[in-house]
C-alpha cells in the first residue's frame, strides 16, 4: 500500500484524525524525476514535497494560514478542478504513487544497464520508453484540444443565447410599442371626430340663431307702420 491508516490518532484540524503514513520524494527520487523530465529547475518547484527546512505548522499558525486570502484562492483552484472529498488523502497517494514509479523505473533502467547495448530487448525496452512519453503526449495535447474546444463551444453557445435573448426582448418591445402607438392612433382619430362632430353642431346652432332682419321689418311694418332704418 501506497499509505495505511494508523492505529495512533491526534486532535487535527477540523476533528480528530488518523495519523496516516506515506511516502515523500527523496532526493534521489527528485534526481531521477530531474532526468526523465529534463527540466531541473521547474521539476524542484513545481512538485509536491513535504516540508524539509522548516517544522510542520501548528493548529495556530494553520488556522491563520487557511483564513488567508492565498490559501482560499489555492484551494478554490483546487476544488475547482478536483472534488474535495478525501482530497488530502487522494494528494498524500499521488506523492507516494509518483515514488513508487520512480523506483520501478530505476529497477527497468537497472535491468537495461545489465543488457547488451545493441541488444534487441534493449532497443525494443528503450522505443516502447519513447513510446509511451509520445503517447503521454498526445493524450495531454488531444485533452487540451478538447478542453479548448469545449470552452469555445461553451462560450459561442452563452453568446448565441445572449443574442437570442436580445432579438426576443427586442422584438417583444416592438411588438408593445407598435401596438401603443396604434392605440394612441386611434385614440386621436376618435379625439378628431368627436372635435368634428362638435363643430359641425356648433356651426348648426349659429346657422339657427342667426339675425332674421327680413322679417323684423315685416313684423314692425305690420299694421300701417313705417319703419325707416339704415340696415347693414
Amino acid at each position: 500500500m501506497a499509505y495505511r491508516n494508523g492505529a495512533y490518532v491526534r486532535e487535527g484540524y477540523g476533528g480528530v484524525e488518523a495519523l496516516m503514513l506515506f511516502d515523500g520524494l527523496s532526493e534521489p527520487d527528485m534526481q531521477d524525476l530531474c532526468t526523465l523530465v529534463g527540466d531541473p529547475a521547474e521539476v524542484r518547484e513545481m512538485v509536491l514535497r513535504p516540508y524539509r527546512d522548516q517544522p510542520t505548522p501548528i493548529l495556530d499558525s494553520l488556522e491563520t494560514t487557511l483564513g488567508s486570502l492565498l490559501a482560499r484562492r489555492e484551494f478554490a483552484s483546487l476544488v475547482t478542478h478536483f472534488s474535495p472529498f478525501q482530497l488530502a488523502q487522494r494528494t498524500f497517494y499521488t506523492v507516494s504513487l509518483l515514488h513508487r514509479v520512480l523506483a520501478r523505473d530505476r529497477q527497468r533502467e537497472h535491468v537495461l544497464q545489465g543488457m547488451d547495448e545493441n541488444s534487441i530487448a534493449r532497443r525494443l525496452l528503450r522505443l516502447q520508453g519513447e513510446h509511451d512519453r509520445l503517447k503521454e503526449d498526445f493524450v495531454f495535447l488531444y485533452g487540451y484540444h478538447q478542453q479548448e474546444t469545449q470552452s469555445i463551444r461553451d462560450e459561442a453557445s452563452h453568446a448565441q443565447g445572449l443574442l437570442e435573448a436580445d432579438f426576443a426582448r427586442l422584438a417583444r418591445e416592438n411588438l408593445e410599442e407598435t401596438a401603443a402607438l396604434r392605440q394612441r392612433n386611434d385614440d386621436l382619430e376618435s379625439q378628431l371626430r368627436y372635435a368634428q362632430s362638435q363643430i359641425s353642431t356648433l356651426e348648426q346652432r349659429v346657422r339657427d340663431k342667426r339675425f332674421d332682419a327680413d322679417g323684423l321689418l315685416a313684423f314692425l311694418n305690420a299694421g300701417s307702420n313705417e319703419v325707416r332704418g339704415n340696415w347693414p
